[in-house]
């Protein structure tokens, strides 16, 4: 009796059982028993990835001007301090610290420190550091494929890594020079190496399992948030014994105490190294209750970077777990939001980044609602095909709704101060300090390749003339030979800051003007300032 097709997959592959008639065909009938199944996957993953990569090489190697400059800037500016001063990846740097080193506590820094690393055959790029995070992306798919099928089916698993690969969030994640994909990578490696150890007890999966657990937290916090859908995974295998269970404990021992002691050096890093700046997140920010309408415009921002109709997949998915036990896995991963929501309410609201950590379990879901309503008629029947045609031009429309939505962050609003960057880097000598207007977006500092300020201190910012007048003259007794405004602080013209403005115009003279920016030079006085 000839063997059974695979049902969810027969259909995507042509038969090669009747290749020859010469009794060639009996060596590959035994090739495809032994192997077909495992490379019509590997290929189609592979096709899915590559469709991935093309959409993320999009504009890959534009400035950091889109909508995320100032995160990518400053990732940008340590992965060059790391290129130029050496690689301590312990001592991460900054380059608006004025005349000090610019030691800054951050999350563990892999990201800048690969973008450095291959800086050294590729030269200093954007598209390198880019190409970083498209790496985590590409790394992050295999996982997530195997760890769905192992839970439901493969057309689940496929139809899973589909959508998440159409995501805007993991679009242009998967292409910004932030630290936010690998995190992401390295969390879905750690759920699916914990699931494989408890399904096979293998000693090296939960080591793996307890490495990439750890690397996900050092690589960004918020992702302890991926015990829930371990711990979750450990109580389904173990009951309440998983809590007396050494392994786990020695599992949760080597996962997170690595990030308690780096986060403690950053902390330290932080205080005792001007500028402070806190890149692990402001404490004021922390615990925070914020007005209901920043939690809905939360909600907004995930419904429109995961796109609508993946949500609502993902809803009609939650329905199913009930039969699905199983799937309940992913359930737990998005609940892991919450308390994230909770104790960085702030940071959600201003970051759509944060919100990466659910992508593969929204994915999951979606995955498992598309399979069930494929699974509801016959594949030969008309309803059948009405449904498989609906799916594929639900995904269509999915693919178009994520461009329609991703395209505008493209848009290079930081332009200006790309411009002032570049100037500076022409006109300004090498060793000068430079004052930026900038009140917190360090990409004219990135590209001017100086060290100097922004204009704040802690990111307080002059709130009048006077206050801005006593910022620049700090500045300038602390060794600012340079100031610089872009378009971006127009209102550093006008009221209420029109004093400081006069001051500026009456005291010093103009290096150089444009309708993007104006540089002035601190240290010489116009013609005529005395007379006035």
């Amino acid at each position: 009796m000839p063997a059974a097709r695979e049902p969810r997959w027969g259909a995507l592959w042509p038969s090669i059982d009747n290749l020859s008639a010469d009794g060639t065909a009996a060596p590959i009938r035994l090739f495809r028993k032994a192997f077909a199944p495992e490379f019509r996957k590997v290929t189609l993953i592979g096709l899915v990835m590559l469709a991935g990569f093309l959409v993320r090489i999009i504009n890959i190697d534009e400035p950091f001007v889109d909508r995320w400059s100032y995160r990518q800037s400053d990732v940008a500016m340590v992965a060059r301090n790391f290129y130029q001063h050496g690689y301590h990846i312990l001592s991460p740097r900054i380059d608006y610290g004025g005349a000090q080193p610019g030691y800054v506590g951050m999350e563990f820094p892999v990201v800048p420190f690969m973008g450095a690393a291959l800086y050294q055959p590729f030269g200093e790029r954007e598209a390198i550091g880019r190409a970083v995070s498209l790496i985590f992306f590409m790394l992050s798919v295999p996982p997530l494929f195997l760890l769905v099928e192992m839970i439901a089916n493969k057309r689940t698993a496929l139809l899973a890594i589909c959508f998440y690969t159409l995501m805007p969030l993991t679009i242009f994640c998967g292409r910004s020079f932030i630290s936010d994909m690998a995190a992401n990578s390295f969390a879905i490696w750690a759920v699916w190496l914990f699931a494989r150890w408890l399904q096979d007890g293998s000693h090296w999966r939960w080591f793996a399992a307890a490495l990439a657990t750890a690397a996900a937290v050092l690589t960004k916090a918020p992702y302890v948030i991926v015990g829930f859908p371990v711990a979750y995974l450990a109580v389904k295998r173990f009951g309440v014994g998983a809590f007396v269970r050494r392994e786990l404990w020695l599992f949760s021992f080597l996962a997170l105490v690595p990030s308690v002691l780096w986060y403690s050096y950053a902390v330290a890093i932080t205080r005792s190294n001007y500028p402070n700046i806190a890149f692990l997140g402001h404490p004021d920010h922390f615990l925070v209750l914020l007005p209901i309408e920043k939690y809905v415009e939360i909600c907004k921002n995930i419904v429109g970077w995961l796109t609508p109709e993946i949500m609502l997949l993902a809803l009609i998915g939650l329905t199913s777990l009930r039969r699905k036990l199983d799937c309940r896995l992913f359930l737990w991963w998005c609940v892991g939001m919450a308390p994230l929501v909770i104790f960085a309410g702030d940071d959600n609201y201003r970051h759509v980044w944060y919100q990466l950590p659910m992508t593969a379990a929204v994915a999951a879901l979606a995955g498992i609602a598309a399979d069930s309503l494929l699974s509801r008629s016959p594949e030969a029947s008309v309803q059948g095909r009405v449904i498989a045609a609906l799916m594929v031009a639900a995904t269509g429309l999915i693919a178009y709704q994520s461009f329609s939505f991703v395209r505008i962050f493209y848009t290079p609003v930081a332009e200006p101060l790309l411009a002032a960057g570049k100037a500076v880097d022409r006109l300004v000598p090498q060793d000068a300090l430079v004052l930026f207007a900038s009140w917190g977006n360090p990409t004219a500092i990135y590209y001017s390749r100086r060290h100097g300020w922004l204009f704040s201190e802690h990111f307080v910012a002059p709130s009048n003339g006077s206050e801005a007048i006593s910022m620049l003259e700090m500045r300038r007794n602390e060794g600012a030979s340079y100031f610089v405004i872009t378009n971006w602080e127009n209102e550093l013209r006008h009221p209420p800051y029109s004093l400081f403005w006069r001051y500026l115009e009456t005291h010093f003279k103009e290096t150089s003007s444009g309708p993007q920016f104006t540089i002035f030079d601190l240290g010489t006085v116009p013609d005529g300032a005395l007379s006035r």
